[in-house]
């Protein structure tokens, strides 16, 4: 058993992208050779940090281990700082920003000049995430504005929590004409279940040009809250609506224009982007006519006459 004790001054010239779940457990004011700042203080048990926003690092780390043949103990400060100025500015959207892998997830924001407010148009926009090595590229329009649809990666972190598999940042960088900008979010994959198959509750027959309302719902396994989306079969959808409660009736009115018989199609989609397969209802409109009708309107055609016009058929 050894101790070796003395005092390490090294600089750090560098950048490295650290992935990794923690909890923040309260926040402290911390004096470092750099400054004192409003911290909030981070870590496990044997490692402790303290990040500052206004950095947007760490401005002091402890390290405590303790083994059978050897103490460490360290002791990292920022001894001092400064902010690189970015001559592009860029906004960064990412809907959803937790998702199951595989799911499409949606960059989006824009880019503007940070002298002048203009936006920059035809910058090259290029999005990466440096934990997962994925990558893609686009370009901004006329107002300055991206959008690009990805195909969520799995992240993967040294702690997920819960459902989480793990975070990572997303960087989405924009240069044009020798000027650059960046902006970073944090992109978090869970493990999912989707939900069951939707139920119908409604009319399955009916007249046309007449409302009817029908009832969907279905239960997540994980009671996640849920979407819906009803495809009436007649070239008609009600788009994807909610979020709502797991198992909460959903009630939705739809008017079938013509006559027809239709398989009407439910899915659900929980907050993750995980989908259900589709559930079915089918309806009739108008309502067939009974043997006995059919052959009393064969025989006597008037009076089929007058009921259809009657009714409005």
């Amino acid at each position: 058993s050894f101790t070796i004790e003395g005092i390490l001054d090294q600089p750090f010239d560098g950048s490295q992208w650290i992935d990794e779940t923690v909890e923040c457990t309260s926040q402290e004011q911390i004096s470092v050779p750099a400054g004192t700042f409003e911290c909030y203080k981070i870590g496990r048990e044997t490692t402790l940090s303290w990040f500052s926003t206004d950095v947007g690092n760490m401005v002091k780390t402890t390290v405590d281990q303790y083994g059978e043949n050897m103490t460490l103990q360290m002791v990292a400060t920022l001894q001092s700082y400064f902010h690189v100025d970015q001559s592009i500015t860029v906004s960064e959207d990412i809907s959803p920003s937790v998702s199951i892998p595989g799911a499409s997830v949606v960059i989006s924001g824009q880019a503007v000049s940070t002298s002048s407010g203009d936006p920059v148009q035809n910058g090259a926009i290029s999005v990466e995430i440096p934990s997962t090595g994925a990558s893609w590229s686009t370009t901004t329009n006329s107002t300055g504005q991206y959008s690009m649809t990805i195909v969520a990666p799995t992240m993967i972190d040294d702690t997920p929590c819960g459902r989480e598999t793990g975070s990572g940042g997303m960087v989405v960088h924009c240069s044009s004409g020798g000027l650059s900008g960046y902006r970073v979010q944090t992109l978090t994959t869970v493990q999912d279940t989707p939900p069951a198959v939707p139920s119908f509750q409604g009319p399955t027959e009916g007249k046309p040009k007449v409302s009817y309302s029908y009832t969907v719902v279905s239960v997540d396994s994980e009671n996640d809250n849920v979407f819906y989306y009803v495809d009436w079969n007649d070239g008609t959808n009600s788009s994807w609506m909610g979020p709502y409660a797991s198992n909460e009736n959903v009630t939705v009115s739809h008017t079938f224009a013509k006559k027809g018989s239709y398989t009407i199609k439910a899915q659900a989609r929980d907050i993750y982007g995980a989908t259900s397969e589709w559930g079915t209802l089918q309806v009739t409109m108008p309502a067939a006519a009974s043997a006995f009708f059919m052959k009393l309107f064969y025989r006597f055609p008037l009076l089929y006459n007058l009921i259809h016009l009657l009714l409005g058929e």
